[in-house]
């Protein structure tokens, strides 16, 4: 009797995605390894258009990312994301003087006022639900964007709102 095969994570991604054909019909399309790469190579654009609300099924690329972005690795990498922020907004009792960092620090105010958010966030991510991929990518977006409300003191959007969107779309497939 042998062992079962040990499952990689790539064994875990979809296989195949839907896509408008050049009837503009929806078919199954099979995914490939090139695909998987040049859509982590293209993920700050492609999250970009699937949080502005592009249409997933009308680019093999961003079905490719949104397939990507909805795996439980992914969700999880983005939970713990999430709850970095909240721990590098954390006061700190006795602060130690700044050594160099190349990261970009918080809106530590504007990150408190939207723990609830932030925790909600994390919460839907984390469950065992289908999410979004639009959502996941709305969520993606708000950690990388450094003109974006996480950072930017002059950003005219709201953290805490713009949280609070990604985890409503995130959860809109069980609406």
């Amino acid at each position: 009797m042998s062992a079962s095969p040990v499952r990689t994570e790539t064994e875990q991604y979809a296989t195949s995605v839907l896509m408008h054909d050049a009837n503009h019909d929806l078919a199954l399309r099979p995914i490939h390894f090139r695909d998987r790469l040049l859509a982590r190579l293209c993920a700050g654009n492609l999250d970009t258009q699937l949080a502005a609300g592009a249409p997933i099924e009308s680019r093999k690329l961003r079905a490719v990312r949104a397939a990507l972005l909805v795996t439980p690795a992914q969700r999880e990498r983005l939970a713990s994301a999430w709850v970095s922020v909240l721990h590098q907004a954390e006061p700190v009792a006795d602060p130690i003087p700044m050594v160099a960092s190349s990261r970009v620090p918080v809106q530590h105010d504007e990150v408190r006022e939207a723990a609830p958010q932030i925790e909600e966030l994390t919460t839907v991510l984390r469950s065992p639900r289908p999410i979004s991929a639009r959502g996941a990518a709305m969520a993606r977006v708000l950690l990388i964007d450094g003109g974006g409300p996480l950072y930017s003191a002059g950003c005219r959007r709201n953290l805490a709102d713009s949280v609070a969107e990604a985890a409503r779309e995130l959860d809109s497939l069980c609406l």
